[in-house]
């Protein structure tokens, strides 16, 4: 398996314990932990790592990863106006947990405001929806990336 695949099967597998567990479960705390232990791997060759998730498919950088060909939570962040996800640099326990708790609420796996989680401070985490036009526009919007052209 992949760093990128072993990445996304852990941030996925955390994701779905903080929606089915909340923040204060044991089995949420060991998820979570495997996914940040996963994510530091994978930043330690490269720390601005980039995904997106288009319908069957998932990039990492600008390469397809075959392995997840047809991933099922690539349309669910689809869904909920997730096409892509950037690592800016090194990301802390902090960030990747409040990151999971907005996007569980997101995906609607779990109650709450995401606004309100976002916000709560700064973060090396980027995400968004990905247009693709010759315009030379830019729309962003609180957690969302520019529109790439």
């Amino acid at each position: 398996m992949t760093s990128p695949v072993r990445f996304l099967a852990a941030f996925s597998q955390a994701l779905s314990t903080v929606g089915l567990y909340g923040d204060e479960h044991p089995a949420t705390a060991r998820s979570v932990a495997a996914a940040f232990e996963r994510l530091q791997e994978l930043q330690g060759s490269q720390p601005q790592l980039l995904f997106t998730f288009l319908a069957g498919e998932v990039l990492f950088g600008s390469e397809s990863v075959p392995e997840l060909e047809g991933w099922e939570w690539s349309s669910r962040f689809i869904k909920a106006g997730i096409e892509r996800i950037e690592f800016t640099a090194a990301v802390t326990l902090e960030q990747l947990e409040r990151f999971l708790a907005h996007l569980a609420v997101r995906l609607g796996i779990r109650s709450g405001s995401s606004a309100d989680l976002w916000q709560m401070g700064e973060s090396e985490i980027r995400f968004g929806l990905v247009t693709l036009g010759t315009a030379p526009q830019v729309r962003t919007t609180e957690g969302q990336l520019p529109v790439v052209k």
